[in-house]
């Protein structure tokens, strides 16, 4: 994963507001993540045989954006 990965986290229910986030740093045994409105939090990554985080890149084919950064949200309408 790298800085600005939209990823989704498959053990966080559907209603979970930490189910998708995007990743901002690897911190060894665990992820910083964000919801781009001013909350970060940590996650363990998953180990071997558990499920992986999956790299949600349908946002960014549907705007046709390469990679995701914070300069983005203006380019996606996001004013918040």
């Amino acid at each position: 994963m790298k800085f600005g990965d939209i990823i989704i986290n498959p053990y966080a229910s559907k209603g979970n507001p930490h189910r998708k986030a995007v990743f901002v740093r690897d911190c060894g045994k665990s992820i910083e993540l964000t919801d781009m409105s001013g909350t970060f939090w940590r996650t363990y990554k998953p180990g071997k045989g558990e499920k992986q985080f999956k790299i949600d890149d349908s946002i960014l084919k549907r705007e046709g954006i390469e990679s995701w950064g914070y300069s983005h949200r203006e380019e996606l309408g996001r004013d918040d």
